[in-house]
């Protein structure tokens, strides 16, 4: 008996304290640093919520595709510098001071760090870029500086976009700025695209632009592509837009696939778009490859399978 309760006693802490997750140590090791170098345990961060999940579910696409798969981007492609505020407000980056009076920061793949002050001065690493900044965000993989102030002026860097901003995205990969002003107006970077837009998608990789006018006209970039768009998505890895208009018809970019859609899906990496018309027969874009479809499924890089009504399996 008494053997067997030290046994317990032995086995009860190795299971209670099992090895950390990768992420947890690296956070331990960050700390421990830190702590030696007289660091209290304040407000550190490697970078925000949103991309420490991306990192920490991070993986690579398949031979042949030139982009990570989302969530992106994945090790050992992004090395993030150490970021942290003192209870002084002291911002460091990498155990360097940048600044003082830091209230908010992010960082990139670059190790470029954009930061705000508590007077709303925003800066990139130890250089000031502007004032009054309302909202921003740093590419990933360009560590450009997209802003706006409280007047609605829209920034890159230091540089000067245009006026009256209402919203905006930023690509990670290609640091793109676009954005939308007060008048309905829509820009990428300096250069317009358009007007009366009512809605728009950015191409996260390749930094292309998909939009639809109040009128229902479709468009990539600046480029007219069809009329009558419900409703429309854009392909993050080679721009390519997919989108249906008030009569079912479907379309990739200028080119129609077909009418009659009762049901659509695109492949995340190839672009491949796969739908089944009201009479159940399937296509592969344009192409007919069978009839009497109830189901499919399709993988990334274009491959897939569809179920047709008797429960048979047919690769796409």
């Amino acid at each position: 008996m008494a053997r067997l309760f030290l046994a317990a006693l032995v086995l009860i802490p190795l299971r209670a304290f099992a090895a950390p997750s990768a992420e947890t140590a690296a956070a331990g090791a960050t700390q421990a640093f830190l702590e030696a170098q007289g660091v209290p345990a304040l407000r550190l961060a490697l970078h925000d919520e949103h991309r420490a999940r991306a990192l920490a579910a991070a993986r690579f696409q398949p031979a042949g595709y030139p982009y990570p798969a989302p969530p992106y981007p994945g090790q050992p492609f992004c090395t993030q510098p150490v970021v942290w505020i003192d209870q002084s407000g002291s911002i460091y980056k990498d155990n360097q001071r940048l600044g003082n009076y830091a209230r908010d920061f992010r960082s990139s793949c670059t190790g470029d760090v954009a930061w705000i002050d508590t007077s709303g001065e925003i800066y990139k690493n130890d250089r000031r870029l502007g004032n009054y900044a309302s909202q921003y965000t740093i590419a990933l993989r360009t560590g450009d500086v997209a802003w706006k102030d409280t007047s609605g002026t829209m920034y890159k860097n230091d540089q000067r976009l245009g006026t009256y901003a209402a919203r905006f995205e930023q690509s990670d990969w290609t640091g793109d700025i676009v954005w939308q002003d007060t008048s309905n107006y829509l820009f990428k970077n300096d250069e317009r695209l358009g007007t009366y837009v009512s809605s728009f998608k950015l191409a996260r990789f390749t930094g292309d632009v998909a939009w639809r006018d109040q009128g229902g006209t479709m468009y990539r970039n600046a480029d007219r592509i069809g009329s009558g768009a419900q409703s429309f998505q854009i392909n993050d890895y080679n721009g390519a837009v997919v989108w249906q208009d008030s009569g079912r018809e479907l379309y990739k970019n200028d080119r129609r696939l077909g009418f009659g859609v009762s049901r659509y899906q695109v492949a995340a990496y190839s672009g491949d778009v796969v739908w089944i018309d009201d009479g159940r027969t399937i296509y592969k874009n344009d192409q007919r490859i069978g009839s009497g479809a109830v189901s499919f499924s399709i993988q990334p890089d274009g491959r897939g399978e569809w179920t047709d009504s008797s429960g048979y399996h047919h690769m796409l």
